[in-house]
């Protein structure tokens, strides 16, 4: 992600962008961790679950594409 941003920005604003980038990296590890430690809490084989469910996307990208495809905001950002 650093490698896309570095090609799109300039020289100036570089750091900027890599610091939000590096914040946003915190709180999501941070709220990975609530997630799968509220998961534990109901049950123990939650959070696997959990993870097997967000691998899905990336493991068989066939199945989100044609979702992405038909979205108004898809179309908005191409």
């Amino acid at each position: 992600m650093d490698g896309l941003l570095a090609r799109y920005t300039e020289e100036d604003s570089r750091g900027e962008l890599f610091g939000i980038t590096q914040a946003l990296n915190g709180l999501a590890g941070f709220g990975t961790t609530l997630v799968f430690g509220g998961l534990s809490v109901i049950s123990l084989t939650l959070p696997f679950y959990w993870f097997a469910l967000c691998l899905v996307p990336l493991l068989f990208p066939s199945i989100i594409k044609p979702l992405l495809v038909t979205s108004p905001r898809y179309k908005a950002i191409t």
